[in-house]
């Protein structure tokens, strides 16, 4: 069965590292499948001729075959425009050539040019959203919502929704709301698989300690990602700074590729001591070690409807390590998760009283040391686990064959 992947994301990208390769490689060599993946890489990741090299032979050794694009930033929209259909084009020789069955889009644009290859060939075509891109960038003030951009990003999220063969979202709570307010397709089968993770590789490890990362008997509390757009840094580091103030001990650790003098402005603003907040770097392959050497995992997130497409991938790494969580609430599927699984906090409003609420809880919870540990990582294996979200993969790609 020939399979076509498209993913405006470039396989270069930290994030398909994570949420994309991982579970193409393992169904192109447990299944009868032959996928090929078409990427839009970025000039930044292009110009690693090694990291090119070395991903260039990984695919080949899992029988994938890659196909790159390079992706167009400016000017906005038009260039966005131009990617469709330079992808359009090149996606229908891909498919008459290898005579694929089924187009799989990650996200919207990949979704733009697969419902347009469907109008001229005879493809399947899954929708995998990933979230809800134009109440996302609304929200993100990206564009304003009710604008003209906004309404015309509403009209096609609608046309990829009729036209696709099988929908993939990341949380119940956009499943239900896709189910109970979209027109779809008889037949048309929503599947929710959320952001899963490597058990193996994100688990608790021994190879550094607080000691190496000269921490010593800090209570660390980990932040991993990027700070901005959908993103509540500026919430986090208030609360950062209310838990500091209760326990002088605490320690701010932040794993992201953000410049680090943009993360120094913002915590020096809000009148946070540098001394206690360490920024580092980390490809995606250390992050275990780094969270395994924290306490508690944060992930704060800016209010919105579309939130609630959102399956943070933070959530499932901490939760692997071994790390509980607090998150603010309207976020996917997190309340249920961990409210159930005592596995976190819930912050109910980015106030200094929300702030306290949510440090005396947590404080209350991390009392059970290593139970704690056990629940967090027992919780991963149930609901993030990439072994489910692989099975889920294949049903679908099967049942998409067959019919």
């Amino acid at each position: 069965m020939k399979i076509l992947f498209i993913s405006y994301n470039g396989a270069l990208e930290p994030i398909m590292s994570s949420q994309g390769l991982p579970y193409f490689e393992r169904l192109s060599k447990e299944g009868d499948f032959q996928i090929s993946l078409l990427s839009f890489e970025k000039d930044i990741y292009l110009k690693n001729k090694e990291m090119k090299l070395k991903l260039s032979k990984e695919l080949r050794d899992n029988k994938i075959t890659w196909y790159q694009l390079k992706y167009h930033k400016k000017p906005k929209i038009i260039s966005t425009v131009f990617d469709v259909f330079y992808g359009l084009f090149y996606t229908l020789s891909l498919v008459k050539k290898q005579r694929i069955i089924i187009v799989h889009a990650r996200s919207y644009v990949p979704a733009m040019i697969t419902c347009l290859v469907k109008k001229c060939l005879k493809i399947k075509f899954i929708f995998d959203m990933r979230g809800m891109m134009i109440d996302e960038y609304a929200e993100g003030g990206i564009f304003k919502r009710g604008g003209f951009i906004y309404k015309i990003g509403k009209k096609i999220e609608k046309i990829l929704l009729v036209s696709s063969d099988a929908i993939v979202v990341l949380t119940e709570a956009i499943g239900n709301e896709i189910k109970n307010k979209m027109i779809l397709n008889p037949g048309t089968k929503v599947t929710v698989i959320p952001c899963c993770v490597n058990l193996v590789q994100f688990s608790f490890k021994k190879d550094i300690t607080k000691e190496t990362l000269g921490l010593g008997k800090k209570t660390v509390f980990v932040y991993s990602g990027s700070i901005g757009t959908w993103y509540n840094f500026e919430g986090l580091i208030d609360f950062f700074k209310t838990v500091h103030n209760q326990l002088p001990q605490a320690h701010l650790l932040v794993l992201s590729h953000a410049p680090a003098e943009d993360i120094k402005k913002i915590a020096a603003d809000k009148g946070v001591n540098l001394d206690n907040v360490t920024i580092e770097r980390v490809e995606h392959d250390r992050m275990p070690l780094y969270l395994s050497c924290s306490d508690v995992g944060l992930a704060f997130y800016k209010k919105g409807y579309s939130r609630m497409a959102c399956s943070p991938v933070k959530l499932a790494e901490y939760l692997a390590c071994g790390l509980p969580v607090i998150i603010n609430s309207g976020v996917g599927d997190t309340r249920s998760i961990i409210e159930k699984n005592k596995v976190g906090v819930i912050l109910e409003e980015f106030t200094p009283k929300g702030y306290e609420q949510a440090f005396k809880a947590f404080s209350e919870l991390s009392n059970e040391g290593d139970g704690l540990r056990r629940r967090c990582r027992n919780t991963a294996e149930t609901f993030f686990s990439i072994d489910n979200a692989i099975n889920k993969y294949r049903e679908i790609y099967l049942e998409l064959g067959m019919s």
